[in-house]
């Protein structure tokens, strides 16, 4: 019984908010000192102003000149510089030299790895 009452209430509310944009009842909802915040999407979370002010979205340029957009970091320290970020390394970029390098994996191995599509 609970549940479905429940239900009932849920249905009423959300039709209700239905009726108006969330800048709406964000204000009554402030003028009637409720806390409350909106529920974004992706990409208006991306988009928030807090969020840009803050470096959480950055844009860096990829080796092919075109820009995209990736999460800064989230450290931030007074007093010191804000980290900088390269340009992310191409699909398969560091493949040998972390095989190599790393894994001791020689370069026969990584050739089979290679020819065999398990590796870009």
């Amino acid at each position: 019984m609970r549940y479905a009452r429940k239900a009932e209430i849920e249905a009423v509310i959300n039709e209700e908010f239905a009726r108006e944009t969330t800048a709406y009842w964000l204000q009554r909802l402030r003028e009637a000192r409720i806390p409350s915040g909106p529920v974004n999407d992706f990409g208006q979370a991306l988009s928030d102003p807090q969020i840009l002010a803050r470096d959480m979205v950055i844009e860096v340029e990829l080796k092919r000149g075109e820009r995209v957009r990736m999460p800064g970091s989230p450290m931030k320290f007074p007093h010191s510089d804000p980290p900088r970020f390269g340009t992310p390394p191409d699909i398969g970029e560091h493949t040998d030299a972390v095989l190599g390098e790393l894994l001791a994996y020689e370069p026969d191995r990584i050739s089979d790895l290679r020819s065999g599509a398990a590796i870009a």
